[in-house]
């Protein structure tokens, strides 16, 4: 679960906030993605997921009920922040859909007692180096494949935000 948003600063008054319910097996994923207004996110921030699910009209509850039932069955809570630069690429080839992502620049800052607030710190992760990511519907082209074998790229699983979490709270290790 995390909420995400592209604005320089995340606080009670960001025009656009998204959720976002992550599920992985193995290595496809799946993304549940609602956008919250400004509103809607100061109702999460200051009342919780029960009181945003009662001011939501019946129209979008049934778009929104995956997340919010993650916020409230699962009693979520934010505990790490995270923060990185994205260039993106989006292209077609064979007529399929294929984006590209470099992240850099991520850090990360803890949130103590889930409490939403914004930190002032942040703590470098993994610096200098680039997540890249190659995002496909079906198969990666032939052609991406050849040029990863060529530069001597491999393919690495790291989560961006598990490596976050580690680096905020360097000093209490956290369960895995």
């Amino acid at each position: 679960m995390r909420a995400r948003t592209y604005e320089p600063v995340l606080n009670d008054r960001s025009q656009k906030v998204w959720l976002e319910l992550k599920q992985r097996h193995d290595a496809a994923i799946k993304k549940i993605r609602i956008e919250l207004r400004s509103e809607e996110w100061d109702t999460l921030l200051k009342k919780g997921a029960s009181a945003l699910w009662l001011g939501i009209d019946a129209g979008r509850r049934a778009e929104i009920a995956p997340v919010i039932w993650e916020l409230v069955g699962g009693v979520r809570r934010p505990k790490t922040f995270v923060r990185y630069l994205r260039r993106a690429y989006l292209g077609y080839t064979g007529g399929e859909r294929i984006r590209l992502t470099f992240d850099s620049n991520l850090e990360a800052a803890p949130c103590f007692g889930g409490r939403a607030w914004y930190p002032s710190s942040w703590t470098a992760v993994e610096p200098r180096k680039v997540v890249m990511e190659v995002k496909f519907s079906k198969s990666l082209p032939a052609w991406f494949g050849e040029l990863l074998r060529f530069l001597e790229l491999e393919r690495v699983s790291i989560s961006k935000y598990a490596k976050s979490v580690e680096a905020a709270r360097w000093y209490q290790s956290m369960p895995r």
